[in-house]
């Protein structure tokens, strides 16, 4: 199934995912603390019977158990060499399972390690990690991917671009959210709905994270913020410790599908179920929602989103913008391997108050894909307002588009056409902005 296919198939009506597979594996005799991936391999009858119960009861995609199956994460087990294989046999399980009646989805989770600079992980090697496992996915047969139980933005930009340049299945992706609306490193729905859909995700939302009660206004944040389908795949309620130390789920069936009724009310489309629910409760929410009709937003006169990884801003000819850098690069071509920190953070400083900062670094003495790598870094390390690139270098664009994580602005340089810079800003998800601009004063720019 191509990418248009598969998006005329989520936009027809309600899609079903599956729900749990770990907590119903260890009922069935798996045990905790192995690798899940290799078991699944070993022991494909348990999972292929569960997938069948799934499909029988509505589930329309079912997900193989690839969930932990990038190099990373199968280091962890000494079965990083052999990541492909096991993401081939695991497919080939789940595609045995479905008989054709349910799509596979290649599923797709972080890899264990944060990026840098939390991490020692780079953002390229996390792209090829995830390029290695995707490749494989693909040869083995699946019908689409999906990114799930995401908590970082960078991350889950690291997969879809990482799918762009690797395959060419469509995907889905979801991240994890607290009750406050927020993922583990801070970003709220509303923005994370706006990075994903202008990275090419077919449909995004939110798995695993509460029980459903509690997605609501996230769902409706998302809805509100893109046109694509919105997934929902709750777990079933809080999690406790229960008999033989298996973690159990406190939701009861007929409540869980209740409150997926509302979500589907409130504009989530592609329903499933996450950590403690079971086929039962999938045929439940079938049930429930079999007569609930969606719908999407029109796409006309909507707003222009730039966004940081916690901030979204709704762009119009009222923002303010700041400018720091230019082709002269006044503030920053002294000593910059020492000082150029110091100027950087005075002048974030002088334009806290505004709504967007334009960042050009064409006058830097040194290789300018790099500075502007440095820049970025260290701009989004120390303020959340959102950022703007200005280049009349594309390669210098693509070096911050490529890690800045967020939805940048674009705007063209001086003599520069801005349908030269389309194509960086349709690869990145980036707007590109009309000139001319006025920009902020800053004491520290001079």
């Amino acid at each position: 199934m191509n990418k248009e296919e598969f998006q005329q198939f989520l936009n027809q009506s309600i899609v079903l995912l599956d729900g749990a597979t770990g907590s119903n594996l260890q009922k069935n005799g798996m045990p905790a603390g192995i690798c899940v991936e290799q078991w699944v391999c070993e022991h494909e009858e348990v999972l292929q019977e569960l997938q069948k119960d799934y499909i029988r009861c509505g589930s329309q995609i079912v997900y193989a158990s690839t969930f932990g199956a990038n190099r990373i994460k199968l280091k962890e087990f000494g079965l990083e060499e052999q990541a492909g294989e096991i993401n081939r046999r695991a497919v080939a399980v789940s595609l045995k399972a479905a008989q054709g009646k349910a799509l596979v989805a290649g599923d797709i989770t972080m890899t264990g390690q944060q990026l840098e600079p939390l991490g020692p992980v780079t953002f390229e090697e996390v792209v090829e990690v995830y390029k290695e496992q995707m490749s494989a996915l693909e040869q083995a047969g699946a019908d689409l991917l999906v990114v799930e139980t995401m908590m970082s933005l960078q991350e889950t930009r690291a997969a879809l671009i990482a799918a762009k340049e690797a395959v060419s299945l469509p995907v889905m992706a979801t991240m994890s959210f607290d009750e406050e609306g927020r993922t583990l490193y801070g970003t709220d729905a509303k923005t994370a709905a706006i990075v994903l859909e202008s990275l090419g995700a077919a449909a995004l939302g939110i798995n695993c994270s509460a029980g459903p009660d509690k997605m609501r206004n996230v769902v409706r944040q998302m809805r509100e913020a893109a046109e694509v389908p919105i997934i929902a795949k709750p777990n079933a309620g809080i999690p406790k410790l229960g008999k033989n130390g298996i973690t159990e789920y406190d939701m009861p069936i007929e409540e869980f599908a209740e409150h997926m009724a509302a979500l589907a009310q409130e504009g989530a489309s592609v329903l499933g179920g996450c950590c403690g629910t079971s086929p039962e409760y999938i045929q439940a929410v079938k049930e429930k929602v079999q007569n609930i009709n969606i719908s999407f937003p029109a796409s006309d006169n909507r707003p222009i989103y730039i966004t940081s990884e916690r901030r979204t801003i709704e762009w119009n000819e009222e923002c303010s913008i700041g400018r720091i850098g230019n082709s002269n690069m006044e503030e920053l071509n002294e000593d910059w391997e020492e000082e150029i920190y110091d100027s950087l953070y005075n002048a974030i400083d002088d334009y806290e108050d505004q709504d967007v900062l334009c960042i050009c670094v064409d006058g830097s003495p040194a290789e300018r894909e790099e500075m502007m790598r440095r820049v970025v870094k260290e701009t989004v390390g120390y303020t959340s307002i959102p950022l703007v690139f200005q280049s009349a270098y594309p390669q210098v664009l693509e070096a911050a588009l490529r890690i800045y994580p967020g939805r940048a602005g674009i705007l063209a340089a001086e003599g520069q056409e801005p349908e030269s810079l389309t194509a960086v800003a349709a690869e990145y998800g980036a707007v590109l902005l009309e000139t001319p601009i006025s920009f902020g004063s800053c004491e520290s720019c001079g």
